[in-house]
Parts: C-alpha cells; structure tokens; sequence
C-alpha cells in the first residue's frame, strides 16, 4: 500500500497556512489503494475540499485540522 503524507505534498503543520493542496495531492497519488496521512500536528483548512473518486483509499488524521476563514 502506497503511503501519502500531506508533508510530501507541500502541507505543513501550521495554523497559518492551507493544507488543503497537500491534501488533494496526496489524495491524487493515493486514490487508488492508499493512505493520505496527516501527520501529527496542527493543520489550517483555509478552503474546502471534496475528495472523490477514491477505491481502496484511506484517509489517517492524526492532526488537528482548524477551519479558518
């Protein structure tokens, strides 16, 4: 199984700023029987995001996500 950390992706832990990019780029590498990873930490949630599409995917919050905005 193929694991994605949102850290590989860009994300980092801050309340500043928006992980959401780092979650929709670890969700497209490992939409099809993956992990998304989010790491322990704090993570801000700026935008809105829908993931779909998905087969065999999970998703493993470890954070915290804060929705700003």
């Amino acid at each position: 199984m193929k694991i994605c950390s949102v850290l590989d992706y860009g994300g980092v832990s801050s309340k500043r700023e928006d992980v959401v990019p780092a979650i929709v780029g670890g969700w497209a590498a490992c939409k099809s029987s993956g992990l998304v990873c989010i790491p322990t930490g704090d993570y801000d949630m700026a935008t809105w995001v829908t993931l779909s599409g998905g087969t065999a995917v999970s998703i493993c919050l470890e954070g915290a996500i804060y929705r700003a905005g």
